[in-house]
C-alpha cells in the first residue's frame, strides 16, 4: 500500500519535472531541486500548521502594521488575514504553490 505510493509519486514528479526541464531549459540539477521542493511542500505546511495549533510556533506573524510573514496560506487563513490585517498585496516566495488565487481575486488582492 503506502510503501508503493511514495516511490510512485516520486517517479511521476520527476518524469513531469524532466518534461518541464526540456521545455523550459532549466539548468543542470534543476530537476532534482524542483522535484524535492514539490514533495516536501505540503508535509512542511502540515507540520508547521500543527506546531501553530499546539502553540509551539506561530504560523503567521504581523511584523509591521499590514505586513504579515508566514507559511503558505490556504483559503480560510487567507480570508482571515485579508480581513484582519487589511492585506492588499501578497508576495509569494513559493513557486510550488501559487496561493489561494480565487480568494485573492475575490478581495482584489494583488499577487
Amino acid at each position: 500500500g503506502m510503501m508503493l505510493f511514495v516511490p510512485l509519486i516520486l517517479c511521476i514528479t520527476l518524469a513531469y519535472a524532466f518534461i518541464k526541464k526540456q521545455k523550459a531549459g532549466l539548468r543542470k540539477g534543476g530537476v532534482a531541486t524542483w522535484g524535492v521542493a514539490r514533495l516536501t511542500l505540503w508535509p512542511t505546511v502540515a507540520f508547521n500548521g500543527i506546531r501553530d495549533l499546539i502553540g509551539e510556533r506561530k504560523y503567521y506573524d504581523e511584523v509591521y502594521p499590514g505586513v504579515v510573514v508566514g507559511g503558505a496560506p490556504w483559503d480560510s487563513i487567507a480570508e482571515t488575514l485579508i480581513k484582519r490585517h487589511n492585506i492588499k498585496t501578497v508576495v509569494n516566495c513559493c513557486e510550488e504553490y501559487k496561493g489561494p488565487v480565487k480568494v485573492y481575486q475575490e478581495h482584489k488582492v494583488c499577487q
